[in-house]
């Protein structure tokens, strides 16, 4: 069962690349009033993690081969209520809500991640294998009162995270109770909204994926990290290093985009597609060359990973280059609101514990606004 999983889901080349949170996060979280202004980093593996590798889901309502591989389903209560779940991580379109998914990765933002193919039954006894979780996704989105998924063949495997090891294993759901047992385990009752402001002072959390490989997931600051359950000896030395960018002062990603997954070439058309596409990847490649547009409007070709990394370094030099605001995390919280314009000429309105760290990343008395 392992090595099926393995050869679904992890044949993967380790590949030297700039990290996609840094472009993903600049740009998802855009669209959302009082969002975090994201931080940089370079990754030598790419989640997060914000997170979907995908392609396809067979619906199997013919004679195909798949058909005929078919495990036989059960009737299961947990099923309903885990897609019940899962889906309050997407909004109607199917893309990942990013405001319930900080980290951009399903195990961690979730609680698991099924392996595929996945085999489900609905309440009429018609049978689907589900590929992948963009074909999850669409089941869900397409299930009504009428017409829901109400079961599952056993055994299937899962992603969890292990908090003692921090790494993500394969776990075998072998019947109804192992799956209420798994749901119980996620504490989904007991979650709470987490409320996290502007700090720029990013963390990161080194994982290993279930084929041994370690990740890095970052976070804009600890508060972040702390919502996901990691606390201070989890989080990384040298994460002080990495860079970040405010995505409404630097750039936008001009669409349409291409990544490789799993030797997949996948085209998105949108910050909000490529989240979802990456929100279950642990690797990934951008396929070269790609634009993108900078504050001042002029349009940028990035032909390699090297363009990434001078881009992100102007970022970063522009916007963290004061030492001084670690002094603001003494500084008592006092919420201030700045009004800023994206590339795209997009507004939006961005939240900081106080005046002092607004000051620190290079925001002045004139650019504060009545917060909401």
């Amino acid at each position: 069962m392992h090595q099926n999983y393995e050869k679904n889901k992890f044949e993967k080349k380790s590949r030297v690349f700039i990290l996609w949170i840094v472009l993903v996060s600049i740009n998802l979280f855009k669209t959302s009033l009082n969002q975090n202004l994201f931080k940089m980093k370079k990754l030598k593996f790419a989640f997060l993690s914000m997170f979907m590798a995908l392609f396809l889901v067979t619906a199997c309502t013919n004679d195909e081969p798949a058909l005929e591989e078919q495990q036989e389903t059960e009737e299961s209560q947990s099923i309903s209520t885990a897609l019940n779940r899962l889906n309050q991580q997407f909004d109607q379109n199917g893309n990942v809500t990013q405001t319930d998914n900080p980290a951009g990765n399903i195990v961690l933002d979730f609680c698991f991640d099924f392996v595929y193919p996945l085999t489900l039954s609905y309440n009429n006894d018609t049978t689907v294998t589900v590929e992948d979780l963009s074909g999850l996704i669409d089941v869900m989105l397409a299930s009504t009162e009428e017409l829901y998924i109400s079961g599952i063949a056993f055994p299937f495997n899962v992603e969890t995270f292990n908090d003692d090891t921090n790494a993500i294993e394969v776990v075998t759901i072998n019947n109804e109770d192992e799956f209420i047992a798994l749901l119980d385990s996620c504490g989904f009752d007991d979650i709470e909204t987490c409320e996290c402001f502007e700090v720029y002072d990013p963390v990161c959390v080194e994982i290993t994926d279930p084929n041994g490989e370690t990740f890095t997931v970052t976070y804009p600051n600890a508060c972040y990290a702390e919502c996901d359950g990691f606390t201070e000896e989890d989080f990384a030395e040298n994460c002080e290093e990495d860079y970040y960018c405010p995505e409404s002062q630097c750039f936008t990603i001009n669409f349409p985009l291409s990544v490789i997954i799993n030797d997949e070439t996948i085209t998105v058309n949108s910050d909000e597609e490529l989240g979802t596409v990456l929100y279950d990847a642990y690797d990934f490649e951008f396929v070269y060359p790609f634009t993108v547009t900078l504050e001042n409007e002029d349009v940028v070709t990035i032909n390699n990973s090297d363009d990434i990394e001078t881009l992100l370094e102007d970022c970063y030099g522009e916007f963290n280059g004061n030492d001084d605001c670690e002094d603001c995390e003494n500084e008592a919280v006092d919420p201030v609101c700045v009004e800023v314009t994206n590339p795209n000429g997009s507004t939006e309105v961005v939240v900081f514990p106080n005046a002092c760290t607004a000051f620190c990343v290079g925001f002045t008395q004139d650019d504060i606004v009545e917060c909401d």
